[in-house]
């Protein structure tokens, strides 16, 4: 029921906000209020349950997720609003929105005055990521409740300052922590097909809650409530444009820092140092394009010292599978080793079909469920139809299957297949 409510409530605002769009955007200096996206995705997943201990078990079911944005502007004001309903965790930010409150994404007022135009400055107030996403690694955390940025262009330089702040860090509960983001970005254009992009990041937390409290019982003892402090400075670089037909990509950023953790109800420090690289290119003719890709991505080599050595990405969803990273590890670049060949082909308009070959290790050895000594996690194989149905409705079908080392999961093989039905306005 609460999903239908929030689905209805989504599609009057839509309703309510086409006619107001009509009336009002004749002048710049009136107010105008727009629909500027509108997606509903309907999922079937057919597949091998990963939480069992022998392959062989299925698992069915269905999920769907809406995103909408509309903004309300006057003059060189500007309010946008993002809402998403999903399940379990198909929607964008990859976590279930579980209250009402979880699906009200980022909102921010913007302000670009007329007279700067020519600097195409702009200052943004709100809980939004405060200097955008960065490359394809480094997928920024969700926006910080209390955020603001100002970008500005000077000469074909774009520059990009953020702050945010989490009052009670990263728990919702009336924990005193505070949480603080100091962001930066730098775009500089080479040429007149690549561009170079610098990224920073310094994060500060003070009195986060690293275990909560938790009261004895007949068979278990208190267990105290620890809090702990940290600071980590997370960088990166990106070059990325076309050359005729060929599209390239390269990037590499680090880690470092330091982190308190929970260890024995005490916090401990650990000294954080990570890096990672990634890159590929794709080539295009005609109605086909053939794509390469590669990324390692740092492992900790000593998990019993006081430093961990493995890249820790921010709320990193950058997935290149449908099932080792996406399904099983979910952590990116972290402790890492890919090489992904792609092939894709668009027949017709309405249709087009992607494939992809993925082979996967850890970048340091780790040890599997059987106890053994594992290097490789496995190839995988992934196939994805898009088919158009109407202007605004398309199918998309999906399969992917893995051939994981054994000594891993226990496991030999993993499947997955993918119906879907999207709606995009």
């Amino acid at each position: 029921m609460k999903k239908l409510l929030a689905l209805v409530s989504c599609f009057l605002i839509m309703a309510l906000l086409v006619p107001v769009d009509a009336v009002f955007a004749q002048d710049d200096d009136e107010l105008k209020v727009e629909l500027t996206y509108l997606r509903y995705r309907f999922n079937h997943f057919f597949q091998s349950s990963f939480e069992s201990e022998k392959y062989g078990d299925a698992s069915e079911f269905f999920d769907d997720d809406l995103d909408i944005k509309f903004e309300i502007s006057k003059g060189d004001v500007l309010v946008h609003m993002e809402f998403e309903t999903a399940d379990a965790t198909m929607g964008d930010d990859h976590n279930p929105q579980e209250s009402y409150s979880d699906a009200v994404k980022d909102y921010y007022g913007q302000w670009t005055p007329e007279s700067l135009a020519d600097n195409e400055f702009t200052l943004k107030a709100g809980k939004f990521d405060s200097v955008g996403g960065f490359g394809k690694m480094i997928n920024n955390d969700d926006g910080y409740r209390g955020s603001v940025s100002a970008s500005w262009k000077i000469n074909d330089v774009a520059i990009t300052l953020g702050y945010g702040k989490r009052s009670e860090g990263e728990t919702d509960d009336d924990v005193e922590g505070d949480d603080n983001s100091f962001r930066a970005k730098v775009a500089l254009p080479l040429g007149e097909s690549f561009t170079i992009t610098g990224y920073g990041a310094f994060y500060t937390k003070s009195d986060i809650t690293l275990q909560e409290a938790v009261a004895a019982t007949d068979d278990t003892a208190a267990v105290p409530e620890v809090q702990g402090d940290g600071s980590v400075f997370i960088g990166g670089v990106n070059l990325d444009g076309s050359l005729n037909n060929i599209s390239l990509f390269a990037e590499a950023g680090f880690t470092s820092g330091s982190e308190d953790y929970a260890v024995n109800n005490a916090a401990v420090e650990y000294d954080l140092a990570g890096f990672y690289a990634t890159g590929g290119a794709s080539y295009t003719i005609g109605q086909v394009t053939l794509g390469v890709e590669a990324g390692f991505g740092s492992g900790d080599d000593d998990a019993t010292d006081d430093s961990i050595d493995d890249f820790l990405g921010i709320n990193n969803d950058y997935g290149y599978d449908e099932i080792i990273e996406d399904e099983i590890l979910d952590n990116g670049l972290r402790n890492r080793i890919f090489v992904k060949a792609t092939a894709s082909i668009a027949p017709t308009e309405k249709l087009s079909v992607d494939g992809a070959v993925i082979y996967e290790a850890p970048a340091e050895d780790v040890v599997g469920v059987t106890g053994k000594t594992v290097d490789t996690y496995g190839f995988e194989v992934d196939v994805t139809m898009n088919y158009k149905l109407a202007s605004n409705l398309t199918y998309v079908l999906m399969g992917a299957v893995a051939s994981l080392e054994e000594d891993w999961l226990d496991e030999s093989s993993q499947y997955q297949v993918m119906n879907r039905l999207e709606f995009l306005f």
